[in-house]
């Protein structure tokens, strides 16, 4: 009687022991799921604020609007690091699915209305000289792109997502001496999209 006694506290033993590990390896699985997250979104925003030329990306938020939940914002400051004048033509946000145009704005939407924005014009793959956006050499600049893509409901792409963006991103411009250039950064543009 003693043996089986001691038979069944060994295997509750050994049972909640396999538990304990089995809870601990799930959740250092979601721990390090969740932080390789934010450590590719700070690689994203490093190499864009420091390596990306002749265009920088000093700061990028992304917006969600529960009011207008099939368009999301991407809110980006701009800085020309060249030492000549840079005329912006076009942004291109991939995957792009079926939208292949998007409007860029000025200023920033509060409750994702459009009413009272400055338009700057249309950007994306469609409308590759949409914009005439030019930055001076050391100058910063806001834009505000209403896409479908990032931060929205839609199911446009794969990487729709109301919480996060994860976009592909290339700048087309003009220099005094050049036109139709363009620069796709090495990473992609990403962050958390703000709930508005």
């Amino acid at each position: 009687m003693e043996l089986k006694g001691q038979l069944s506290a060994e295997f509750l033993i050994i049972l909640g022991v396999v538990l304990l590990v089995a809870l601990v390896a799930v959740s250092l699985s979601i721990f390090f799921t969740q932080s390789s997250q934010d450590i590719s979104q700070t690689e994203s925003s490093a190499y864009w604020s420091t390596q990306a030329q002749p265009v920088r990306i000093v700061d990028m938020e992304g917006y969600y609007y529960a009011s207008t939940p099939s368009s999301g914002e991407i809110s980006l400051l701009l800085e020309n690091i060249d030492s000549k004048p840079i005329t912006i033509k076009s942004f291109v946000l991939e995957p792009y699915g079926s939208e292949t145009t998007f409007n860029v704005y000025s200023n920033h939407s509060s409750a994702g209305s459009t009413t009272g924005l400055t338009l700057y014009g249309t950007a994306g793959a469609s409308a590759l000289t949409g914009l005439s956006i030019t930055l001076a050499p050391s100058e910063r600049k806001s834009v505000y792109l209403r896409t479908a893509v990032a931060c929205s409901d839609t199911t446009t792409t794969v990487r729709t997502s109301t919480s996060k963006y994860y976009n592909d991103f290339t700048i087309y411009y003009d220099t005094p001496y050049f036109s139709g250039l363009s620069f796709k950064g090495l990473r992609p543009i990403s962050g958390r999209c703000n709930p508005n």
